[in-house]
């Protein structure tokens, strides 16, 4: 199976010390870079769609990596993943339990907004027509950043989000943007920790450190 992930330049350093280096050796790596250069600086690269147009620019070029990653795999079954993401067990199997019949299978993103509830940040997908057709639309109609665009077109597939406790991200206990907390919940089961709802590279990484730390440290 198939992990593809679709990133900058200015990620490299945290794509390889935390995803690579804690990825479970039962996936072919799929690493596709885009350019920084109209990023100034790089790391806001985080920075929210429809205040950073860069960001926005970035991640409708990554609806135009899927589509084509559903090309080239058409008949397979695939793996996104953001490079903000570490993995702490084993996690094919889960996946394909939990993509059972449907077309795709979502990280959680919130309960409360309709507009961002399904978050690309880790997805399994079927490689079909109809995850085909959601990646084309989400290029045709593209608003704001690829995870609004995707719950826009989320109804072409048949799909759900996976269990909260086994893909987690810190929004899920805060509810908002991580402040730098170091002392909050961890579910026990967690098999990916997301760096999602924190702003800039370094931040990310300060997160994904603590998660790092309390998870081995068993704090």
């Amino acid at each position: 199976m198939k992990i593809c992930t679709f990133l900058s330049e200015a990620q490299r350093g945290m794509y390889e010390n935390y995803f690579l280096s804690s990825l479970p050796p039962e996936f072919e790596i799929c690493t596709v870079y885009h350019s920084d250069d109209h990023v100034n600086p790089p790391g806001e690269y985080y920075s929210w769609g429809t205040s950073c147009p860069a960001f926005s620019e970035r991640t409708k070029a990554k609806t135009v990596f899927m589509k084509k990653t559903c090309e080239e795999n058409f008949g397979e079954v695939v793996v996104f993943a953001d490079a903000d993401l570490q993995f702490f067990g084993p996690l094919k199997e889960t996946l394909i339990q939990e993509l059972g019949d449907l077309d795709m299978v979502c990280q959680e993103d919130d309960n409360w907004s309709a507009s961002r509830k399904l978050c690309g940040g880790l997805m399994v997908c079927r490689c079909n027509e109809r995850t085909l057709d959601l990646f084309g639309k989400m290029e045709e109609n593209f608003r704001c950043d690829d995870q609004v665009t995707l719950n826009d077109q989320k109804d072409r597939c048949n799909h759900k989000t996976f269990p909260k406790e086994k893909i987690f991200t810190v929004g899920h206990v805060l509810g908002r943007r991580w402040d730098k907390e170091v002392h909050f919940s961890i579910p026990s089961q967690m098999l990916v920790h997301h760096a999602s709802w924190a702003i800039g590279i370094e931040n990310k990484i300060k997160l994904l450190e603590i998660v790092r730390g309390r998870v081995y440290n068993k704090k």
